[in-house]
């Protein structure tokens, strides 16, 4: 059987884990925000090219969310 652990060394292992994933999360988030629009541009232009296809705006500031 597997040795049983402390609650201490699940707590350790907790903090490690969400340490790590708050770093990448804080490294990878600005990136993100800087290519999105790059991103959601790329798709509009593919789903948009062949097809008679316009975009509906619903609210004030969706049309600043693209392009």
């Amino acid at each position: 059987m597997d040795k049983e652990e402390s609650l201490i060394s699940h707590l350790e292992a907790l903090r490690s884990t969400l340490l790590k994933c708050f770093i990448s999360v804080g490294i990878l988030l600005p990136f993100m925000f800087i290519i999105s629009p790059k991103v959601l541009n790329f798709l509009i232009e593919i789903l948009i090219s062949d097809n008679n296809i316009t975009l509906n705006y619903f609210a004030p500031l969706e049309v600043f969310y693209c392009r």
